[in-house]
């Protein structure tokens, strides 16, 4: 029979965007004339999500061998494949209206509880092409189902990579924004780095040249302790003469302010029968403690032996200041009384164990008065 005679008992209906998913599947298994797979190539071609469609259908066409669960055949496509079994059937085999009726008498109309195996069971009484059929009708049935669900998981996953892929995106941005800033401090840090290499190279050749430096001075602990031993000496013996050098100038100053003053005044003293050549001059100020004694022709004395002045008050005297003559017999002292030069009326020298002594022992080789002149 002509293709013409085939649609004289069968019309098939138009593919359109609306319903060419179902065409798809029958495409798969070649179920399609040549006439549908040339409208069907066509809504493809300007249809991208169809041909997806197409490839994801050929994906399960081929794991359909691997099934093991019935899968509940949805009724729309039920009905057209059968009706496409019958236009076939006509076409091939010219069955006639009656065997069309009774054809049409078995395609279930309700099925809500036939499971596949069962459907299958009912088509083992048909000819073999009714056996073709039914595998092409579990086979297209599987591939709705299952690339339904494949859809819908696909959908959600690719929304959940989606979803992933943004959160990366912005993560990335982020790690290279923090990335920049890393590189900057790190350019500073190296730029810190050399400062601070460039200072310590310095400080060491510093300390390397301090180290050569006091290793060069360096002295023995034995050496230093002996420095230390002789600058402390010396510091004593400073420290003595300082105060010498003190007690001079405030001798000097009482001298200064004896001989400027102008109730100073100046006696001669005589020498007594133990050393009669000897002569002495004194100056004083009767309101002042301190008096100046210049001494003559006093003859040298033992090692163990000094002249010491004596300030005369009636019958009683003070001794005073120590000393000795050079070879000419003279000497230029300070003379410190315990109280004004007024209250005493003669001074005289005599001679005394070395270091003095509160009270005359020896001769007295120097007397004379110094009633006040004024």
């Amino acid at each position: 029979m002509t293709n013409s005679n085939h649609q004289d008992n069968f019309e098939y209906e138009k593919i359109t965007v609306e319903n060419a998913a179902d065409h798809l599947a029958v495409l798969t298994l070649g179920g399609l004339t040549p006439e549908e797979e040339a409208e069907l190539e066509q809504l493809i071609a300007n249809d991208p999500e169809l041909a997806v469609e197409l490839q994801e259908f050929s994906e399960v066409t081929d794991s359909l061998a691997f099934l093991g669960e019935p899968i509940k055949v949805s009724q729309p496509v039920e009905e057209m494949l059968f009706k496409r079994v019958e236009a076939n059937a006509q076409a091939r085999f010219k069955i006639s209206p009656s065997s069309t009726q009774i054809f049409k008498a078995r395609i279930p109309k309700e099925k809500p509880k036939l499971t596949l195996i069962g459907w299958i069971e009912t088509l083992f009484p048909r000819p073999v092409f009714g056996a073709a059929i039914a595998a092409s009708l579990l086979i297209l049935a599987g591939l709705t189902g299952l690339l339904g669900a494949r859809l819908s998981t696909q959908s959600e996953q690719l929304a959940v990579l989606q979803s992933d892929l943004n959160s990366s995106q912005q993560e990335v941005a982020q790690v290279q924004s923090d990335l920049a800033t890393v590189n900057q401090e790190l350019d500073e840090a190296n730029g810190f780095v050399d400062a601070y290499v460039a200072q310590l190279t310095e400080v060491l050749q510093e300390n390397e040249s301090l180290t050569e430096a006091v290793a060069a001075t360096e002295l023995s602990r034995d050496e230093i302790a002996t420095q230390v031993a002789a600058l402390l000496e010396e510091n004593e013996t400073l420290s003595g003469r300082n105060v010498t050098f003190e007690e001079r100038i405030a001798e000097q100053q009482q001298v200064l302010d004896l001989f400027s003053s102008v109730e100073a005044q100046t006696i001669e003293i005589g020498g007594t029968e133990t050393s009669p050549d000897a002569k002495a001059t004194i100056v004083f100020d009767p309101n002042a403690d301190v008096a100046i004694l210049l001494v003559n022709d006093l003859p040298q004395l033992e090692n163990d032996e000094v002249y010491q002045v004596l300030l005369v008050r009636g019958s009683e005297h003070d001794t005073a200041e120590t000393f000795t003559v050079d070879a000419g017999g003279e000497n230029i002292l300070v003379v410190q009384s315990p109280s004004p030069m007024s209250i005493f009326d003669t001074v005289g020298v005599s001679i005394e164990p070395e270091g003095g002594s509160p009270q005359r022992t020896g001769e007295i080789v120097l007397l004379g008065g110094i009633v006040n002149q004024n």
